[in-house]
């Protein structure tokens, strides 16, 4: 009964601190009851129950020297709890209570050391933030993870746009007008990105921005056509990816207009060559003709530039003779009027016109009795063209050097002389002296001098235009551009004028250097009958027309001159010739010529003309048909004559789709080297050697053997040269080549 009693104090005081002690004193106590009890084996029951209602944790330890004095003490109390009184163990549970207390504070200033591990209590309040510490060293880098599962297929994204450079899909049109009409350009253009379009003039033109507009489309308008305006415009589409480009041409045409005046009555003697000009201007260029009430005189001849010509002037030809013009824009005449005045008086001021006969009549003709006699005051009258009459002194076909003074001297029988001066001034129509070319090139910013010279006599007034427009120029008729632009480019005229005549002399001024071009066309095909016209046009770059002159057209078949200018053929004033009802003659090659400042420029053009052929002639009777291939070229074919004898003036017509061979082109084709080995005709087609029908054939001719006397050797290897003979027999046939 007192063993339990005792029990219950010691549980008490013990379970006492544990239950108000901190979680740390509980465990350090709890341990130190553990040490003293575990050699009190009959206090085990109260450890347990202690344990159930006492949280703590592992690994405390204690100071080993407090412990030991702890237990010394305890170690007393159990020896003596047996016999001991309650007295006694009253004053033991004290002192054991009082040990506790102490370990408690020793527990606390243990746990106030930073090397020891306390187990933590109670949570306290926030404390307020310290200041923060130095970051610590970064930690090592952890292993690579493994290869996560692959997610699924995504949706298709929308399509996206490509880069693609630029592409004109609208290029604009060529364009003809008038002048004073609107011109439109249209251009389209796409690319990704969106390009650019600029417009510009070709050349590096300025585009005449007063009457330009760009609309939003990047269509190009130019209002108020001008002839300037002509020439080639440039649509251009570019991007940071390329430029690309689209052509179209501007033609303004102008209408017809005259250049030159000449005087509506023009006195010509009889036999003389008289020469009417006729210049006109306008675009298309125009096409001046000549016309009379009659017709023109045979003698007569239309030059390129628009001159009429008439060689040795007869009766007949005197009259009206009229000049016109003609474009695409209208028609413009002119008339003038040769009268004969084979004698002329001199007029008050005794002028007389040049290249006419003057009369020069003595006032004393009529005094009975006196001879009239002719000299020249200061020199001699002109040689073989000055004849006496009766009362009057004429001089023929008068020139410049006759200008003077002429004296007629009366003599009586008596001795008595009397003297009548006669003055004679030559005049003649004012011409320009110059030989500035018709074409002028000038570099951007260079200059430009050009002098204009008139001779008449009277001396001619001189003087520049440009479109009909006077340019101030000094009276030595020198005309100056300075820092030449597009703007100073362009046509400009001299003029020489007096009372008799108004010459013209034009040039063109153009920018960069001149390229001289002849384009006729390739090839012309024309029917039989049927009157066709071959333009051949000369032009220098920039696409400017040259001056119409010195046009001549050469006709040849195989390199044989046909007809040349010197043949009667209609030739315009602006390169055109004119074949009128064509045959299979006028086939051939057809060669047109200019000359330009000195140059000689040429071109050429093949003409077919269709025709109903005539293949009669051939022999068709043997195993090819009369029309043997070459096994040596497979162009060639060989047409057998029915005749063996060799008809030189006849044109032999080869079946539809060939055409007869010329000897060039047999010396071009068969040169000789052996391939096949085979003949010509030797033998092939049924024949009996040269033989066929009981005829020799041996000769196969080119259309210009007439001349040549070439031929292909039946007998001979078909690949070996042309031969030579005049002979008209043993006539095999001709060569002929696909077309």
């Amino acid at each position: 009964m007192g063993e339990k009693s005792e029990s219950r104090s010691l549980s008490s005081q013990i379970s006492r601190l544990f239950v108000y002690g901190s979680p740390v004193a509980n465990l350090v106590l709890f341990a130190f009851t553990f040490y003293v009890l575990s050699m009190h084996h009959g206090k085990i029951d109260q450890l347990q129950t202690i344990m159930k209602k006492t949280r703590f944790g592992n690994d405390l330890k204690f100071e080993r020297s407090q412990a030991q004095t702890d237990a010394q003490v305890l170690l007393r109390y159990a020896r003596s709890e047996d016999g001991a009184s309650s007295q006694t163990k009253s004053v033991v549970d004290e002192h054991l209570a009082g040990i506790i207390e102490w370990q408690l504070k020793s527990l606390r200033a243990h746990c106030l050391d930073n090397e020891k591990i306390c187990i933590q209590g109670p949570k306290g309040s926030v404390g307020m933030r310290g200041v923060s510490g130095k970051t610590g060293p970064s930690g090592r880098k952890g292993e690579k993870g493994d290869v996560g599962v692959r997610g699924e297929k995504g949706d298709r994204g929308p399509k996206g746009t490509s880069i693609d450079p630029p592409l004109i899909t609208k290029s604009p049109a060529d364009f003809v007008a008038s002048e004073g009409d609107t011109a439109v350009f249209e251009c389209a253009a796409t690319g990704n990105p969106r390009p650019t379009i600029r417009w510009r003039r070709l050349g590096d033109s300025s585009l005449p921005t007063s009457r330009t507009t760009i609309s939003y489309t990047n269509a190009l308008t130019i209002t108020n056509l001008q002839q300037d305006d002509s020439g080639s415009y440039v649509c251009e589409a570019s991007t940071v990816f390329g430029m690309t480009q689209a052509y179209a041409t501007l033609a303004v045409n102008v209408p017809v207009s005259f250049i030159n005046t000449f005087p509506d009555t023009v006195f010509v003697s009889l036999g003389q060559t008289v020469r009417l000009d006729c210049v006109a201007s306008g675009y298309p260029t125009p096409i001046v003709t000549w016309s009379r009430a009659d017709e023109l005189p045979k003698s007569s001849t239309t030059l390129n530039n628009g001159s009429l010509v008439i060689h040795n002037l007869t009766k007949p030809d005197i009259g009206q003779y009229v000049c016109t013009a003609r474009n695409d824009e209208g028609t413009k005449t002119r008339s003038v009027t040769l009268k004969d005045d084979s004698i002329q008086t001199p007029s008050a001021k005794n002028k007389v016109i040049i290249h006419t006969n003057a009369a020069l009549n003595c006032r004393y003709c009529s005094h009975h009795g006196y001879s009239i006699a002719w000299t020249r005051i200061g020199g001699t009258l002109p040689y073989l063209r000055a004849k006496t009459t009766s009362c009057s002194l004429i001089i023929t076909n008068i020139t410049l050097q006759d200008s003077g003074k002429y004296a007629c001297i009366a003599r009586s029988k008596s001795g008595t002389a009397l003297t009548h001066e006669v003055p004679l001034n030559v005049i003649a129509p004012a011409r320009i002296n110059s030989t500035f070319p018709s074409i002028v090139a000038v570099q951007s910013g260079g200059s430009v001098a050009l002098k204009c010279e008139g001779v008449g006599p009277p001396t001619p007034t001189v003087y520049w235009t440009r479109d009909s427009f006077h340019i101030n120029s000094n009276e030595t008729g020198m005309l100056y551009i300075e820092r030449a632009n597009q703007h100073t480019i362009g046509t400009y005229h001299c003029h020489a004028v007096n009372s008799l005549a108004h010459d013209v002399k034009q040039v063109e001024i153009v920018m960069g250097q001149l390229q001289f071009v002849l384009r006729p066309p390739s090839i012309k095909i024309r029917n039989e009958k049927e009157s066709f016209m071959i333009n051949c046009t000369a032009t220098v770059a920039p696409e400017l027309p040259l001056p119409s002159t010195n046009w001549k057209w050469k006709h040849d078949t195989c390199g044989l001159v046909v007809w040349d200018e010197h043949s009667v053929k209609s030739v315009f004033t602006n390169g055109s010739l004119l074949i009128e009802q064509p045959t299979r003659l006028d086939s051939g090659v057809y060669n047109c010529s200019s000359q330009f400042d000195g140059q000689n420029i040429t071109a050429s053009v093949q003409v077919k003309i269709n025709y109903k052929r005539d293949t009669s002639w051939m022999l068709v009777s043997d195993k090819c048909r009369g029309f043997r291939q070459s096994t040596y070229d497979s162009s060639v074919f060989y047409a057998v004559s029915s005749s063996t004898t060799w008809e030189k003036s006849k044109e032999y017509d080869c079946p539809s789709g060939y055409h007869w061979a010329c000897t060039g082109e047999g010396k071009n084709i068969f040169k000789g080297d052996v391939r096949t080995g085979h003949y010509t005709y030797l033998n092939q087609c049924g024949w009996n050697g040269y033989n066929f029908d009981g005829d020799g054939r041996h000769h196969f001719r080119f259309r210009d053997s007439a001349t040549t006397n070439a031929y292909k050797h039946a007998g001979h290897n078909d690949e070996y040269p042309v031969y030579f003979s005049s002979s008209t027999s043993q006539f095999a046939g001709i060569v002929c080549i696909k077309d």
